[in-house]
C-alpha cells in the first residue's frame, strides 16, 4: 500500500467504516458484536476479534446505534 490509513480514511463513507485504532478501519455493517471495558473489543461477521482504541470508544459506540438504530 502506497498511502496512509489517513488516506482511506478520507475515502470511505463516515456513515459506514469507522476507524477503531491507529491501525484499524472497519466497515461497521461487518460488526457481530462489541464487547465492552476499559476499550473494548468489536467482533466481525468472519471471527476477526480487534481492539478498540480507549479515545474511539464513544464515537463508535454512536455510530453503530445510528446503524443500528
Amino acid at each position: 500500500v502506497t498511502h496512509s490509513l489517513s488516506y482511506y480514511e478520507e475515502l470511505l463513507p463516515s456513515n459506514l467504516f469507522f476507524r477503531i485504532h491507529k491501525s484499524y478501519i472497519i466497515n461497521c455493517m461487518k460488526v457481530e458484536s462489541y464487547e465492552p471495558g476499559r476499550a473494548g473489543q468489536v467482533f466481525l461477521i468472519d471471527g476477526t476479534a480487534l481492539s478498540i482504541a480507549a479515545r474511539r470508544k464513544v464515537a463508535f459506540k454512536k455510530i453503530i446505534q445510528a446503524l443500528t438504530g
